[in-house]
């Protein structure tokens, strides 16, 4: 069985940023809540009874 040795030195490393990256589930879910959220408002907008002045 052969074993690897790595040599070397590792100077820096560049992070990258995930703060902005969104997954799709992530974009569903809120897409979800958005819709939910819509028939609601228009649910209790049905039940209002609107006054004009």
């Amino acid at each position: 069985m052969r074993q690897t040795v790595a040599v070397g030195v590792i100077k820096a490393v560049e992070k990258s940023d995930k703060a902005g990256k969104v997954t799709k589930a992530a974009q569903k879910a809120a897409a979800n809540i958005f819709i939910l959220r819509q028939r609601v408002v228009k649910t209790k907008l049905k039940g209002a009874v609107i006054l004009k002045q």
